[in-house]
């Protein structure tokens, strides 16, 4: 984790890099709005394979994406883009 701020670098073991759940801050969606949580493959990098997850659409307009398995990598600024089979359902930024 690197805060700018404080000018600090946290270096850790791997294991503690892989995470099960993000928040996307502003979805943009290709399909209406979801209402209710729906599963959905996700990608959270380029050559990322999907994963599939829960997304929970939240009062607040976020959306949490709960993965079925921890994912390497997860990293707020970077996008995630949600999926059903072939077809793009929207993505965002991770928060």
């Amino acid at each position: 984790d690197i805060d700018a701020a404080k000018k600090q670098v946290v270096v850790g073991e791997k294991e503690y890099l892989s995470r099960r759940e993000l928040t996307v801050v502003t979805p943009n969606w290709l399909i209406s709005v979801p209402q209710e949580p729906f599963r959905a493959a996700c990608r959270i990098r380029y050559r990322h394979h999907e994963a599939a997850a829960t997304l929970t659409p939240l009062a607040n307009g976020r959306i949490t994406v709960d993965f079925d398995e921890a994912q390497l990598g997860v990293t707020p600024g970077q996008s995630v883009v949600f999926y059903a089979a072939d077809r793009v359902l929207g993505g965002g930024v991770i928060a």
